[in-house]
C-alpha cells in the first residue's frame, strides 16, 4: 500500500454504459484475439443476461403481495455497483465505501455476478408462480431484448465481429430470453450449455499447455537454467517476455514486478532519484545502451521503460539475456555476448554473458 501505484491510486468509478452489455460477445470472444484494448481481466464478465433478471423480478413482484427479500438485496447491490461503474462516485465517497482501489471496468465483474444471481433467483420465483408470459409476448419481448442489446454491444464493444458472429450471439440471447420469460426449464439447460461452451473454449483450457511444453526456445531456457543457472534479463519491447522466462523457471530480473525490486533498482538508481517511477506494480521493458547513465521512463501507470547501461550487467549478476535484437554489438572488454541458442524460425535468441577479469 506504500507504492506509488496502485497503493496511492484512488479510483472514482465511471465508464461507458455499453459495458453492461459486454457479456453478449462471450460466446465468440474465446475464438477472437482482436477484442479491443482492454485487459482480459477487464473484458471478462459473467453471462448475466442483463437486464433480463430485473425484468423477471418485476414480473414476479406484480404477481405477489410483497417483494422477495433476497431479490431486493440483489437489486440493491446491482444498482449500487452499476452507479459506481457507470456514473462514478465522488472521491470521498469512494474511499468511504472502500471502492477507491477498484477500477470501474473490474467493478462490472462484481455487478455481472450479482445480476446472474438475481436472474436465477427471479427465475426460480417465476417457476413457483407457474405464470410465465405467453408464447407471442415472450417472442416479442425476447426479440426486442436480443436485437437491441446485440446492436449496442456489437456497435460499441465488439465492432470487429462479422455479421454472422453477431447474428449467432443475438440468436443465443433471443433463445435464452424467450425460455426465461416462459418460465420453462429449457432456460436453465440453455444457460448450462452456454456456460460450458464459453468456459471450455477459453484459450488456456482449449489450448492446454502445449504451446509451453512443445516450445524449442522454452526448452533451451530450461536447459540453460538447469545446467548452469544464473540471473536472466529480457531485452525486448515486449514486456511479457520476462514473464515467459519465469514460466520455465528462469529467475528474471525484469519480469512483472508485483512490488519494487530493490535488487535491481539499488544498482540502477542508488540515490533513489526515480523512486516515484519504479516504486509500483510494473511491467518493465529493457533496452541496452553504451551510455553510463540509465534512463528510467514511466510509460503508463504500470509500465516502465529502462535503458540499461551494459556496464551494469555485471553488478546485477546477469548470466543470460533473451532478446529479439542483435546484442553482439554490445560486446566489449568487460563483457561478451555469446549466442547460447538460436533458431532460424524464431526471432529470439539466448545470449550467455562472459565477463572479463576485474581490474
Amino acid at each position: 500500500m506504500q507504492s506509488a501505484y496502485p497503493g496511492a491510486r484512488v479510483e472514482k468509478g465511471g465508464s461507458r454504459l455499453t459495458v453492461l452489455f459486454r457479456y453478449v460477445g462471450n460466446l465468440i470472444s474465446p475464438f477472437k484475439s482482436d477484442l479491443g484494448n482492454d485487459n482480459p481481466c477487464e473484458t471478462a464478465t459473467f453471462y448475466d443476461c442483463f437486464p433480463l433478471g430485473i425484468l423477471l423480478a418485476v414480473m414476479v413482484r406484480r404477481r405477489s403481495e410483497k417483494w422477495d427479500r433476497l431479490t431486493v438485496a440483489l437489486l440493491g447491490l446491482s444498482v449500487f455497483f452499476g452507479l459506481y461503474a457507470v456514473l462514478g462516485f465522488p472521491k470521498g465517497l469512494s474511499k468511504l465505501l472502500l471502492l477507491s482501489n477498484s477500477q470501474s471496468l473490474r467493478a462490472f465483474i462484481a455487478m455481472s455476478f450479482v445480476n446472474l444471481l438475481l436472474l436465477l433467483r427471479s427465475f426460480a420465483l417465476l417457476r413457483e408462480q407457474k405464470e410465465g408470459l405467453g408464447v407471442i409476448r415472450s417472442l416479442v419481448v425476447a426479440g426486442i431484448f436480443g436485437v437491441s442489446l446485440g446492436y449496442y454491444a456489437f456497435r460499441w464493444e465488439y465492432p470487429r465481429f462479422t455479421p454472422v458472429l453477431v447474428l449467432l450471439c443475438v440468436a443465443a440471447l433471443i433463445f435464452t430470453g424467450y425460455w426465461a420469460l416462459r418460465g420453462k426449464r429449457v432456460f436453465c439447460v440453455t444457460l448450462i450449455v452456454l456456460s460450458l461452451l464459453m468456459g471450455a473454449t477459453v484459450n488456456p483450457v482449449r489450448q492446454g499447455l502445449g504451446p509451453f511444453e512443445n516450445n524449442s526456445l522454452g526448452e533451451a531456457v530450461r536447459t540453460c537454467e538447469t545446467e548452469e543457472g544464473g540471473k536472466w534479463l529480457a531485452v525486448s519491447n515486449q514486456w511479457m517476455i520476462g514473464d515467459y522466462l519465469i514460466a520455465y523457471g528462469a529467475p528474471t530480473i525484469n519480469c512483472t514486478n508485483t512490488y519494487m525490486n530493490p535488487e535491481l533498482w539499488s544498482v540502477v538508481d542508488p540515490a533513489g532519484e526515480y523512486e516515484e517511477v519504479y516504486n509500483r506494480y510494473s511491467h518493465i521493458t529493457v533496452s541496452l545502451t553504451t551510455s553510463e547513465k540509465p534512463v528510467i521512463e514511466l510509460m503508463y501507470a504500470d509500465s516502465i521503460a529502462l535503458e540499461l547501461p551494459v556496464s551494469m550487467l555485471r553488478p546485477l549478476n546477469v548470466r543470460y539475456v533473451v532478446s529479439d535484437q542483435d546484442l553482439g554489438v554490445y560486446s566489449n572488454e568487460d563483457v561478451s555476448f555469446e549466442i547460447a541458442y538460436e533458431n532460424s524460425n524464431l526471432t529470439f535468441r539466448i545470449y550467455r554473458l562472459d565477463y572479463g577479469e576485474t581490474q
